[in-house]
């Protein structure tokens, strides 16, 4: 899904991944994602496909994720940062642009599609929740 990714926390790295990547290493659907990074496979797909490191670190750079991309704060603290601070924070902006959005395969559309809305219906009626749901309905009606 492309969003604008800013950081509410010094500390934060975005490790990048092409959705694509997943499937040429087995990975049938974006649900399936999590137990396929603890398999010897996924941690050396990890390391070998990561596809940009993004430096948030200074709290202060907003970035830009493709459509097709999916991404994994990692929180890194800065040299001068007391080690107690284990956690970062982000927030994201998603931009719901069916034109941007036909740009990524038919199968990664697919596969975030359906993780996505599986995410939504996990999710119930959270008010939390409804505004992006619509959205994202919008945003596959336009598909």
């Amino acid at each position: 899904m492309g969003c604008f990714v800013k950081p509410l926390s010094v500390g934060v790295v975005l490790q990048l991944f092409k959705v694509a990547t997943f499937f040429e290493h087995g990975v049938i659907a974006m649900d399936d994602l999590p137990s396929f990074l603890e398999t010897a496979t996924g941690k050396s797909c990890m390391v070998d496909n990561s596809w940009l490191l993004l430096d948030l670190r200074d709290g202060k750079t907003i970035a830009w994720v493709l459509f097709g991309y999916v991404i994994s704060p990692v929180f890194v603290p800065m040299e001068d940062q007391a080690v107690e601070a284990s956690m970062g924070h982000v927030l994201s902006w998603c931009i719901f642009d069916p034109a941007l959005a036909k740009q990524v395969s038919v199968r990664s559309w697919a596969s975030v599609s359906a993780w996505n809305s599986s995410h939504f219906e996990k999710m119930g009626s959270s008010t939390l929740w409804a505004g992006r749901k619509n959205a994202f309905k919008e945003l596959c009606d336009g598909m």
